[in-house]
């Protein structure tokens, strides 16, 4: 069964989910979160306490599913399932800006992802902001020969944390960089060392995704192996909104099993606003973004990242559900 919603709700609260495969630097990258006077309130989800190392002495208190810290943040263990964690910090009260998950080393982040698309409390209290993959520089190479859950974390990323570049030969770094987009084109990356990145570029992923489709609207990649295409839709008319919703049901009941990711901006005939879509597989969500502007060009851009895909096909029936 399809399912999608139009949710204007400007007060949930955004969520980061940090995914990567075993040992890439997500609890460094969460330890930096929970430690550093960063000035905002996050309520951090972890798979366990002991994993993350927690100073003592930043710990303000503390208890079997709880720890609260210094700087504000909350870190919370995933003891119940996602949902029950993320509904318990609301009704006990707790103050919070936004939320970070992490998911296991060989998790793929898809089911996390969906409970923000489809289940109503969560839809209505959250919002998902983004995916942010950590990439093992030194392992990234053996483990997309070997493992599929590192192609689909990259494949469902908003971004990609390049970690442990230290570790390897410069001119090793591009080559990788080529592999990642031909993945995850629309994904921005970030080179790191010790999971060492500003906290603000890891939040407000949402915002950002203009800016990275344009960069990448013109590129359309497929890899042999993975058989994981991605590429980007673009149409400079508009689109009525009854003939948007037809086409998405359409592709979705033709290409379910393959579509892993899909987000973009869409240009909808008598609106003056954005309408921006982030999906996975069958479940989306659709909501109001910025007034167009009048120096803006204004066009609809699609990226699309799924197993064996056809641009062309997908072109040729949008297109004809312009008319």
């Amino acid at each position: 069964m399809l399912q999608s919603s139009l949710n204007l709700k400007p007060k949930r609260k955004p969520v980061t989910i940090i995914t990567g495969f075993l040992g890439s630097g997500k609890t460094t990258l969460l330890k930096r979160i929970l430690e550093e006077k960063h000035g905002q309130k996050i309520a951090v989800i972890v798979n366990e306490f002991g994993e993350v190392g927690i100073d003592d002495k930043l710990i303000v208190e503390k208890n079997s599913e709880m720890v609260k810290m210094t700087n504000g943040c909350i870190c919370c263990t995933m003891q119940n399932e996602t949902s029950k964690v993320l509904i318990n910090l609301l009704e006990k009260g707790n103050e919070f800006d936004r939320v970070v998950i992490e998911t296991t080393g060989l998790a793929n982040p898809l089911p996390i992802m969906r409970q923000f698309l489809s289940e109503e409390f969560i839809k209505d209290n959250y919002q998902l902001d983004g995916v942010v993959s950590m990439i093992d520089a030194f392992h990234i190479e053996s483990q997309l020969d070997k493992h599929i859950e590192t192609k689909e974390q990259i494949a469902y990323s908003d971004l990609l944390l390049l970690n442990k570049t230290d570790l390897i030969d410069q001119e090793k770094i591009e080559p990788i960089k080529t592999w990642l987009h031909a993945i995850n084109p629309s994904a921005p990356i970030i080179e790191t060392q010790r999971s060492s990145v500003a906290i603000k570029e890891i939040f407000d992923l949402q915002a950002k995704s203009r800016e990275a489709i344009l960069q990448h609207s013109h590129n359309h990649q497929h890899i042999e192996d993975s058989q994981i295409t991605s590429f980007v839709l673009e149409e400079s008319r508009p689109i009525a909104m009854n003939r948007l919703n037809e086409w998405l049901n359409s592709t979705l009941l033709l290409y379910s099993g393959d579509l892993l990711r899909y987000k973009g901006i869409f240009y909808i005939k008598d609106r003056p606003e954005k309408i921006i879509l982030q999906g996975v597989h069958t479940i989306f969500e659709k909501t109001e973004g910025k007034l167009w502007t009048d120096d803006e060009e204004k066009k609809t851009e699609l990226v699309i990242i799924g197993r064996g895909l056809d641009k062309d096909i997908f072109e040729q029936s949008f297109k004809a559900s312009l008319n």
